[in-house]
């Protein structure tokens, strides 16, 4: 029996001692009910990397928008029958994050996946990135897609930052004719 085993629960003691069965290998095992109350927690709920090979019935999963693409699939390939995902597209009701600009206008769900969809955190080998390094249209590219995702960034962060604000004008009263006044000058009301 080692940490981060599942096993499913075949019979339940009168002192809450508990008989198992491993889910991989099918063996069984006896927990005594002080290591189940100490040492043992339900297997339901678990992060994005300790659920990598872990494949259940259904798979119900939440997204905040701050996952990469290879978070998101290994998200929704963890269930048989079904998966589920759940998009966060509101506030967390602490109130310290009330006035913050994605939560007055906040992104539609379609602009959440869409983000997550951008972001690639793919592991290259040391081999690899020597490689790539030294080939110089390797870097030019590599500098180039910098360059364009700090553009999208940007236009992204004042998109999403930047409350619309419609442009108004007061309107100018023309200045009575005088000698000094040109045709189309405008007066400044203070």
């Amino acid at each position: 029996m080692k940490n981060g085993d599942r096993w499913t629960i075949t019979h339940i003691g009168r002192h809450g001692e508990l008989t198992v069965r491993h889910t991989r290998n099918q063996l069984t095992a006896r927990l005594p009910a002080h290591y189940v109350a100490e040492s043992a927690e339900l297997g339901y709920a678990t992060t994005i990397h300790a659920a990598q090979g872990v494949t259940a019935d259904t798979m119900h999963g939440l997204v905040t928008g701050q996952e990469s693409r290879q978070q998101l699939d290994t998200m929704l390939t963890r269930g048989r029958s079904a998966n589920h995902l759940y998009l966060q597209v509101v506030g967390d009701g602490d109130p310290h994050t009330v006035i913050r600009p994605e939560l007055i206008s906040p992104r539609t769900p379609t602009e959440i996946l869409e983000h997550i969809l951008a972001r690639d955190e793919v592991l290259m080998s040391a081999t690899t990135q020597l490689r790539e390094l030294s080939d110089p249209a390797v870097r030019l590219h590599q500098a180039l897609q910098r360059y364009t995702d700090g553009l999208h960034v940007a236009a992204e962060h004042i998109t999403d930052r930047t409350p619309s604000r419609r442009l108004t004008t007061k309107p100018t009263k023309l200045c009575p004719a005088s000698p000094a006044s040109q045709p189309g000058q405008h007066c400044v009301r203070t």
